[in-house]
């Protein structure tokens, strides 16, 4: 008997099309947020509308209530985590060359790790016995952090990886998470987007309707 093939991209579109659709950008604070830039010690580039709109559509679609973020910066896509979390959620973020303050949120509690590396972030959510249902990762992971990050998770945690494009970091972190994830499926960013995501078998499920 020939099996059905289904590859990344046909999954890929799947996936996209059943996710979409709640994300509407931050509105005015996506501006100004882009003031906190003069508070950076190491300036550099940050999601724009269509990425936060992405982001919040998978956040909105999954519903975690624990998130690791690796990479703070201006805030953009920390506050679009926070703003489509539940009360009650708490996200965690790390920027390791930063010290930026973000203003208070509606949604998810924001604990900030400043001038911290990932690693240092996952070792301290490690001892607090913090289990995530949620990476958002938008910056370099090494081995070491791999290893925390196999701790850290659980059978049902979702990835999601920023700069997915060309030899860009997001590539290359899939590539790493991959050698040691099993049973998980890449889905390709949108059409002219930049964000992947890894997605456990355990969430995909048939359903007659």
């Amino acid at each position: 008997m020939n099996p059905i093939n289904i590859n990344r991209k046909t999954l890929s579109e799947l996936i996209w099309n059943q996710i979409e659709g709640r994300g509407r950008g931050l509105g005015e604070l996506f501006r100004k947020l882009d003031k906190l830039r003069d508070e950076a010690d190491y300036n550099t580039g940050s999601l724009d509308e269509r990425d936060v709109q992405d982001l919040q559509d998978v956040v909105f679609h999954f519903r975690p209530t624990a998130v690791a973020e690796v990479g703070t910066f201006i805030g953009r896509s920390t506050m679009a985590i926070a703003h489509s979390m539940d009360e009650g959620g708490t996200i965690y973020t790390c920027d390791v060359s930063n010290d930026i303050k973000l203003p208070e949120v509606t949604g998810g509690t924001i604990v900030q790790y400043p001038k911290k590396s990932s690693t240092d972030m996952f070792e301290d959510l490690l001892k607090q016995k913090v289990k995530a249902d949620l990476f958002y990762i938008d910056g370099r992971l090494s081995p070491k952090d791999i290893r925390l990050i196999l701790e850290l998770m659980h059978n049902k945690t979702v990835f999601v990886l920023d700069d997915f494009e060309g030899v860009e970091k997001g590539v290359g972190n899939a590539m790493l998470l991959m050698q040691y994830l099993t049973g998980y499926a890449l889905i390709y960013p949108r059409w002219n987007g930049k964000t992947a995501i890894l997605i456990p078998a355990t969430l995909l499920q048939f359903t007659a309707q």
